[in-house]
């Protein structure tokens, strides 16, 4: 799917047990991360698209009292390294970052 135009929604990156809240943006190039907290140090993160080997639903166990479930985009790149965003509307952004042949 070709991106004509950016896309961005709120979302939480995830790192072990530590999450922090920021903007999600994705263009025809890369996909952006940028905290709002810009002390908590998770961020900002800039993935070019080219580099994406691969993106799956994941399903991640909350770690509170209640212990719920979260739906989330592993994103993992040709490097190895893995990127997790708990986000509204997984799917879309699901069909959006898959690795472009």
């Amino acid at each position: 799917m070709e991106i004509t135009n950016a896309c961005s929604a709120l979302a939480t990156i995830q790192v072990g047990v530590a999450r922090s809240d920021g903007r999600l943006s994705i263009n025809s190039k890369q996909l952006t991360f940028e905290p709002l907290n810009k002390q908590v140090g998770f961020g900002p993160y800039c993935l070019e698209r080219e580099q994406i080997r691969s993106v799956r639903h994941n399903i991640l166990r909350e770690q509170t009292i209640t212990n719920q479930l979260q739906s989330a985009l592993e994103i993992e790149l040709n490097s190895g390294e893995t990127y997790q965003f708990i986000i509204a509307d997984t799917d879309k952004w699901l069909s959006l970052l898959q690795p472009r042949g």
